[in-house]
Parts: structure tokens; sequence; C-alpha cells
């Protein structure tokens, strides 16, 4: 194994300084190498490992063996293990979680009760159903008959779910923040007596009635992007793992802005237009009129903001 990590490091480092190198920058020049050399020589540096059980038990037992075999199974595009037992499929599955350097998200795929371990370990379960269910251990996310099925899973099913998700999960927090946010301002209007700006039926029916039946509007009717078009082209799943880094601003923009700037909109426009209107009588409104028509105006534009997610 030292050997080997050795010509490895020769062939990507060259023989420049070897011991000068601290193993960070070392782990870094290793890694910026190989990505450009497998970038324009994709065939060239392929490479794979085979193990066996009793091989893994020995590596996992001494801390630097531990760590040159993640290098090697980093830079390798297939480990082949014979003979693993389920604790040696968790180890090798919880080493390429946490000794990665990027941190990948993995998927493990088994079919017996063999596989729980590494089945609930993993970021992504799939559990094939072999013998009629006999031998079912339920630790995976999904269930699936055959193998054939992975690729709807994951570049159909998969990637729609996730965008659903993820429209779901801003939206929660957008009708959250546009209810909220004016019982907030008008505490501060009221120079904090506790003057309620809507009343508690109306908060509790808001989630309750108001937002509830869009949400399943949108799990019923939300359009879903061309299968088809999805298994043409896999290189569409990249977009997930794009997202991912930019989960952030993402939610910032789409959950807290968005939010942010519609309640307050709303708010100051009812408290000036409505608030500070006359009516035939010569009378002003009255607090009432402007609670019900802020909160009409927040529940007609959350349920908006459904329609807009839907057919965006």
């Amino acid at each position: 194994l030292k050997g080997i990590l050795n010509q490895v490091k020769k062939v990507y480092l060259g023989e420049v300084h070897l011991a000068a190198i601290s193993k960070m920058e070392m782990m870094r020049r290793l890694q910026s190498g190989i990505a450009s050399k497998t970038v324009y020589d994709e065939n060239k540096y392929k490479f794979a490992i085979a193990i066996d059980g009793a091989s893994l038990d020995i590596i996992f037992k001494n801390a630097y063996l531990k760590a040159n075999f993640a290098f090697l199974c980093s830079i390798c595009h297939t480990l082949v293990g014979y003979m693993f037992s389920p604790v040696n499929k968790k180890k090798l599955l919880s080493m390429v979680k946490s000794m990665f350097v990027d941190k990948p998200i993995t998927m493990a795929i088994g079919d017996g009760l063999n596989d729980a371990l590494m089945l609930s370990s993993s970021h992504v379960g799939i559990e094939l159903k072999a013998g009629g269910g006999l031998l079912q251990s339920n630790a995976g996310d999904f269930q699936i008959n055959s193998l054939g099925a992975i690729k709807d899973l994951l570049l159909v099913r998969g990637r729609n779910m996730s965008m659903n998700f993820e429209k779901i999960i801003h939206y929660t927090f957008y009708k959250a923040i546009c209810l909220g946010l004016p019982l907030f301002l008008f505490n501060w209007y009221t120079y904090s007596t506790g003057t309620p700006l809507f009343d508690h039926m109306l908060v509790f029916m808001y989630s309750f009635w108001f937002t509830f039946f869009p949400v399943i509007f949108f799990g019923i009717f939300d359009t879903v992007e061309n299968p088809v078009v999805l298994k043409e082209f896999p290189a569409l799943y990249i977009d997930g793992k794009n997202k991912k880094n930019n989960i952030f601003w993402s939610f910032s923009i789409l959950s807290l802005f968005e939010g942010v700037v519609h309640s307050v909109v709303i708010f100051y426009f009812t408290i000036h237009v409505v608030g500070d209107g006359i009516a035939a009588s010569g009378k002003t409104n009255s607090l009432g009129m402007v609670s019900l028509v802020a909160y009409y105006a927040i529940v007609l534009v959350v349920n908006f903001k459904v329609i807009y997610l839907v057919f965006y």
C-alpha cells in the first residue's frame, strides 16, 4: 500500500521536494493535479481498488494505513470489495463521508439484511426487493424492484422531488414572515402598547385554513420537468448540487427578502392609505378595517405566490 501511494505521489507531484511539502499542501496539490489531468485525459488515469474484508480490517486498525487508503479511494474511480461483513460496509461508507476532502453525498444500494447498516449510514439508501420481500430490512429510504429503476429514481423522481421540497420550504418561511412581520411593525407603530393587529382567531385560521389548501394545490398540480428531457440530458442533475452551494443566498432571497418586502409594503400601504382614509360620513377608518384589509391582502399575496411557484 505504501509503495502504491509513493508511486501515485510521484506521478502527480513529480520528484520535486516531496519531503518539504506539508501534508495539507501535498493533498491540495494532489487533488488539483488529479482533477486537471482527469479532465484532459480521463481514460489514462483511471484505476480501481479490489480489497477483501480481512484486509480492510487490518487497514482500519492503523490510522496511517487508513489515511493512505482513504486517499487512494478518493482518486480511484471504482472500489471492488468482497467478503465484506455488514460492519465493513458501514466503516467504508463512514470513511468516505468523513475523510474525503469534498465531503461527498453518499448513496448505498443493498438487497438484504447484511446491508442494513450501510443503508442506514448513507445519505440516501436504496433497498432492492430481493426474494419476494422476505428478507427486507426496511433500512433504506427507497425500495425498488430492480436496478433499472435507479435511473428514473435519480434523474427524474429525485430531481423533481428535490425541487418541490425546495419550493415548499421557501414558501413555508415566506408565508410565516408575511404574517409575523406586520405584527412586529404594528407593535412598534403603537409604541409597544400590546395592541394586536389581527384577532387571535385570524392568526390561527391563516395557517389552518387560508394557506393550507394552496399547499395541497401545489402538491397536486405542480408542473415537473419532462422525464424524456431529464433522461436524455443527465447533466441537469448537477443543478441540484449547484443549488446546494448557494443555499444560503437562495434562502435569503426567496424566503427572507421577498417575505420582508411584501409584508412591509402591505403593512405601510394599509396603515397610510386605509388608516388615513375618510369615509362618506366623514369618519376615519377604524383599526378593525385596517386589520381586515391588511389580513386579506396578505392572504391574497401568499396564495398568488403559490400560483407563481406552480407555473413558473
